[in-house]
């Protein structure tokens, strides 16, 4: 790599102090051109070529030079080519990828190789050393893999290896290991039958791995009883009688509501409205009303006074036709 020059004191304000990112080195301050988005600034490439980039490229290290960086790779790639004939082939781009995703800082997926420390042995660093190793590609659906993720690419660590197999291989692959047996949820929905979205949501709610794969039995949970009006019945005896599932009844449980309210075979909040000297729920002042039962939440959700709420008339916008 080219040492940075020293930019020309033509090029510089008399009120700025040049720095150094990469290659590029700044020669004015950040300025935002007429219809930009983002800010840009002016910088002098270690190569000569003065450059404009916007400055969170630049300073993220997105961007490190004019472009210079590229070109001599691609040189480097056509020089070699004429060594050995691969360029363009699948084999030759799975190696020149390895080489750019650890090397070039500007690469979309460089902060998830070179920027965790993944380096590259000198032996598979050219293009004959990585295919006297590996060989070529053997077919479209393999692609290069690294066993150890965290490891980096180099003898022993380095493989051809199908999607399938790849994903097995990766830092979020969930695995299972009862005694001296181990795989991922691909491999156990394959050996058990039980589909990888159960298998997810079994080790999610924290069973065992032999509860996960049906080779334990899995401790019931504690039955809830409700006492009321004379009846001790458990949480599902319940929900088969008021049509309400027995996890919605032990939600409402959990929220502390009283018990006529937790048994109540509709699925909305009971309201009670206490008006006129009476605390009545709002099915009980329809009935008493003859008001509907929306029209009276319509009105204490638009905070009318309770002696309204039930005393004010009913405006329908249907006719009521008489009956004769």
């Amino acid at each position: 790599m080219a040492k940075p020059i020293i930019p020309s004191e033509s090029w510089i304000a008399s009120d700025f102090s040049p720095e150094t990112f990469g290659r590029l080195t700044t020669i004015s301050s950040p300025y935002k051109p007429e219809g930009a988005k983002s800010p840009v600034q002016d910088f002098v490439c270690s190569c000569g070529k003065k450059v404009t980039k916007p400055v969170s490229s630049v300073r993220s290290g997105n961007t490190s030079s004019c472009g210079c960086i590229k070109k001599e790779i691609l040189a480097k790639k056509n020089k070699e080519n004429a060594k050995h004939g691969y360029f363009g082939t699948p084999t030759y781009r799975s190696w020149s990828s390895m080489i750019v995703r650890c090397e070039d800082t500007s690469h979309v997926a460089y902060h998830n190789y070179g920027g965790r420390g993944i380096k590259i042995d000198q032996e598979l660093r050219t293009f004959e050393g990585f295919l006297k190793y590996l060989g070529e590609r053997p077919t479209k659906e393999h692609t290069l893999d690294r066993i150890d993720v965290n490891g980096n690419y180099e003898p022993g660590n380095v493989r051809w290896a199908t999607r399938k197999e790849q994903s097995t291989n990766k830092r979020n692959t969930i695995n299972i290991r009862v005694g001296e047996e181990s795989g991922d949820l691909n491999y156990w929905h394959e050996k058990t039958g039980i589909s990888k979205g159960a298998l997810h949501y079994r080790i999610s709610k924290g069973w065992t791995p032999e509860q996960v794969l049906g080779l334990a039995v899995r401790p019931r949970s504690r039955t809830i009883y409700i006492e009321y009006r004379g009846r001790r019945l458990s949480t599902y005896e319940w929900s088969k009688e008021i049509g309400v599932s027995a996890s919605v009844i032990k939600q409402r449980l959990r929220e502390g509501r009283p018990i006529d309210e937790v048994l109540s075979g509709n699925n909305q909040k009971i309201i009670y409205l206490e008006a006129l000297g009476e605390r009545l729920t709002l099915a009980e002042w329809s009935k008493r009303t003859g008001l509907p039962v929306g029209t009276l939440r319509h009105r204490i959700y638009r905070n009318w006074n309770p002696h309204d709420v039930v005393s004010r008339p009913y405006l329908s916008k249907t006719p009521i036709v008489p009956l004769e």
